[in-house]
C-alpha cells in the first residue's frame, strides 16, 4: 500500500465549513471569520468575500457566479462581479439555521438547514431539503430529513446524495436534479 503524507494546508481559521475544489483551488466557508476564502496548493489564501449572516454551503451557478449560505439570516447570496446579493430567502421553509448547499449544472440549488436551535440547544428535528431553481423560486424538495449535510450530485447529475437524512424522510416525486 502506497504511503500517504499529510500536511497541514492553511492554519489560523475559526472553523472550516463547505470545502469545495474549484478551477485549480480549494475554497472554504470560515464560520467565524466570517469569511469565504480561495487557498492555493501551498497554502496561499485569498479571502473573496465576508458573509456577516455566518457563511457555510458553497457552490457555482452556471454563468460562474458563486452562492454560499448565509446561515443565520437564512438566505443563499451570490457574489458575482464583486457584489454580494441575495439569490434566495428561505426563512420561511427553515427550521433553524441554513447549512450546506450543493448547485445541479442546470443551475438548481438544494440546501438543507438544522431543522431546529442547535446553537440555543433546542430539541432535535426535522429539516427539510429546499431548492432554488435559477430564477430564485424556492421550494421543498424533501421533507423529515435530519441534519441534512454534506450534498452531492452523481456524475450523471441523475442522483442527489444527501448525509444524514432520517429512514423516513419523504422525497418528492420527482425532484428533476438536472434538465437533461
Amino acid at each position: 500500500m502506497a504511503s500517504r503524507q499529510l500536511r497541514t494546508v492553511l492554519e489560523g481559521g475559526g472553523f472550516f465549513e463547505g470545502p469545495r475544489w474549484h478551477e485549480g483551488t480549494w475554497w472554504v466557508s470560515d464560520f467565524y471569520r466570517h469569511t469565504v476564502s480561495r487557498v492555493t496548493s501551498d497554502g496561499a489564501e485569498t479571502v473573496v468575500v465576508e458573509v456577516e449572516g455566518q457563511p457555510s454551503g458553497l457552490g457555482w451557478l452556471p454563468d460562474g457566479s458563486l452562492v454560499v449560505v448565509s446561515m443565520k439570516d437564512h438566505r443563499v447570496l451570490r457574489y458575482a462581479d464583486g457584489t454580494l446579493s441575495t439569490h434566495a430567502d428561505l426563512t420561511e421553509h427553515c427550521g433553524g439555521h441554513l447549512n450546506d448547499l450543493v448547485v445541479t449544472e442546470a443551475g438548481q440549488v438544494f440546501v438543507g438547514d438544522f431543522g431546529f436551535d442547535l446553537m440555543g440547544g433546542g430539541d432535535a428535528g426535522t429539516a427539510s431539503l429546499k431548492r432554488i431553481d435559477p430564477d430564485g423560486t424556492v421550494s421543498v424538495a424533501a421533507e423529515g430529513l435530519q441534519f441534512p449535510n454534506g450534498m452531492v450530485i452523481t456524475p450523471d447529475g441523475g442522483t442527489l446524495l444527501v448525509g444524514r437524512p432520517s429512514a423516513t424522510a419523504t422525497p418528492p416525486s420527482t425532484w428533476a436534479p438536472t434538465a437533461r
